[in-house]
């Protein structure tokens, strides 16, 4: 897969290099950022982008460009988080259903199809509701809604590899269960969970900042996109780049791990399962 990936000249993809910057900023945002995030001077509120304060300030003077640095931290930590987190819960019963099946693929993908019948917005936006906002609720709240597509998916994928000729004879030599699946199942499916964690980043970030903008995720005074989005379009006709640049590097982040997460799909061999998988989400 990485020679097929070289192939494909994404060192040469402006999003990677985007990507590869937000990480490096999450990092040590302290190194990037020429103010504090928190640092409040209401003499200069609303100040417009200059060379004293980058993107301007915000309705408490604070400084927008370090809130923006400091909030690709919260932002990219709180999506590896979530896809942490569900991937797990989700991957372990999807392999579970698709490799031994019968009664307990039933069960498993019963219970899958209950949680899909709610909507995962209207499912999180009910969660929120009634634990509050905070970082530590964002991730649990996102993490409930999301493991059942890579439940499905991994299923999928699992069932698509155990039939395999190799996979048939190492069961039938006597090997066990947890050896077949290391050496022979696991390898197969590695790519394809490589492209579900990217995309599955992108859409925990989005929907981290939509809850934020709402005012049941992450909230002032945290410095987190979607919550400087909400209070920007509040000022949007005297300080429209408090919502622009907030709005901006949540479209840009997205874009640029849906970009890439694309761009992998076509070499994992399984496209086609993907389609069906990215087709029928909620």
């Amino acid at each position: 897969m990485i020679k097929e990936i070289q192939s494909k000249r994404l060192i040469y993809k402006p999003y990677i290099y985007f990507l590869l910057f937000i990480t490096i900023v999450s990092v040590s945002p302290s190194i990037f950022s020429p103010n504090s995030p928190y640092a409040t001077n209401v003499s200069r509120r609303f100040e417009p982008p200059s060379t004293t304060y980058f993107f301007g300030t915000d309705e408490l003077g604070r400084c927008v460009f370090s809130r923006i640095i400091y909030g690709m931290r919260i932002s990219l930590v709180t999506g590896l988080s979530i896809l942490l987190l569900s991937l797990s819960c989700g991957g372990l019963l999807g392999a579970l259903a698709g490799y031994f099946g019968g009664w307990l693929d039933e069960v498993i993908m019963r219970l899958t199809d209950i949680f899909m019948t709610i909507p995962s917005i209207v499912f999180a936006l009910v969660l929120a509701r009634a634990l509050g906002p905070g970082i530590g609720n964002v991730i649990i709240i996102l993490s409930v809604t999301m493991w059942t597509g890579y439940a499905r998916m991994i299923r999928a994928l699992i069932l698509d590899i155990k039939n395999e000729h190799y996979v048939e004879t190492a069961k039938i030599i006597g090997l066990n269960n947890i050896y077949i699946f290391v050496k022979h199942i696991l390898p197969g499916v590695f790519p394809s969970i490589l492209v579900m964690a990217t995309l599955g980043v992108g859409r925990n970030i989005l929907m981290t900042s939509s809850l934020s903008f709402l005012g049941l995720g992450i909230v002032e005074p945290t410095p987190e996109w979607g919550a400087m989005l909400n209070k920007g379009t509040t000022y949007i006709r005297t300080a429209p780049h408090i919502a622009l640049f907030s709005g901006l590097f949540i479209s840009l982040t997205v874009l640029s791990f849906n970009l890439l997460g694309d761009a992998l799909i076509g070499n994992t061999g399984h496209r086609n399962i993907f389609m069906r998988g990215l087709g029928g989400s909620k």
